[in-house]
């Protein structure tokens, strides 16, 4: 986050996730992956929430890759998502 020029260091808002649903249908070839996060940022100070939003992203890849590099880029392209919206930006500068 800090490469992409958020200011963390404050210390004050904290960014929470969850993931509500990540599946991977394999049935046919190509494989689909879908990631659906719950994101929040909650002011430290007064404990509220200043910006909540849910991102789904979908991907496809061949039936026989490498699961571990599908994970990452299915959850990069999540946290891509998010930093992409302008309202979180907005929460956490």
């Amino acid at each position: 986050m800090q490469i992409t020029g958020f200011h963390l260091n404050q210390g004050t808002k904290v960014l929470s996730g969850n993931i509500e649903k990540f599946t991977v249908d394999d049935a046919r070839s190509p494989t689909h992956w879908t990631l659906q996060m719950r994101y929040v940022v909650t002011d430290v100070a007064t404990r509220k929430v200043v910006f909540s939003t849910t991102k789904t992203v979908k991907q496809k890849s061949p039936k026989f890759t490498n699961n571990t590099i599908t994970i990452e880029n299915t959850v990069k392209a999540n946290i891509d998502a998010l930093i992409g919206d302008p309202g979180f930006v907005r929460a956490v500068n």
